[in-house]
């Protein structure tokens, strides 16, 4: 533990930093947020820096004013599973407004009947933050818990959620906050580490969202997003 709060102590500033840069974002046009998950959606399974290299090579050829297929943008990006995520980033593109809708705050309905959801560009509490992100996964293909808190972090609404991968959940087990990795995370499943990965950050007295950059970081070298 010592060893990741004297690390901590090297980038603290630098993730400092770059959650300010997240913050920044809540005022971010309707194009940067789309590019945000754009990214969010391609990251899965994939390098981050060739996911964001993607995205703005997206953003460079007005794929969200177009629709073009990205298909091929993505095949030369090596991002993994690329006919899948074309197709997610197509459908999320068709009801990106909707999805701006739901961040600004709009009343959206859903299965389970109607929500307001009252984002108004700034977080109000843990449980619109929960229901933006309940309503990302189960509307748009290609987001699941952890796509949608990775994009929710990003874009600045919230630092308190977790970003579950194999990595992250590695280090869980190892400082005694999870038991083993599980092959598949359920909603209740993925809430619950969820909660031990937010014990963990207050161990060391972090953010969820400055522990996730900080692991991020020891295992590349750099903080990234």
């Amino acid at each position: 533990m010592q060893e990741l709060r004297d690390f901590y102590s090297e980038k603290g500033a630098e993730i400092s930093q770059r959650l300010q840069e997240f913050s920044k974002l809540r005022g971010a046009s309707e194009e940067r947020l789309f590019y945000e998950l754009c990214f969010c959606i391609m990251a899965v399974q994939t390098s981050g820096v060739r996911s964001w290299k993607v995205a703005e090579n997206l953003r460079e050829n007005k794929f969200f004013e177009q629709g073009q297929s990205p298909e091929g943008f993505l095949r030369e990006g090596y991002i993994r599973f690329h006919n899948n995520k074309s197709k997610h980033l197509l459908e999320m593109r068709s009801k990106f407004p909707e999805i701006l809708g739901v961040l600004r705050g709009a009343s959206r309905k859903n299965g389970a009947g109607s929500t307001e959801l009252r984002a108004q560009g700034k977080e109000r509490g843990a449980g619109s933050i929960e229901e933006m992100r309940e309503w990302l996964v189960q509307n748009v293909k290609g987001v699941g818990w952890k796509e949608a808190s990775h994009f929710l972090r990003n874009i600045g609404r919230t630092r308190e959620l977790a970003i579950l991968d194999r990595h992250i959940l590695r280090n869980m087990n190892r400082f005694g906050f999870a038991n083993g990795i599980p092959k598949s995370l359920t909603k209740n499943k993925y809430l619950e580490l969820e909660q031990n990965f937010i014990k963990m950050a207050h161990k060391f007295e972090m953010k969820p969202a400055e522990l996730d950059l900080l692991l991020w970081a020891r295992e590349t070298g750099f903080v990234f997003k």
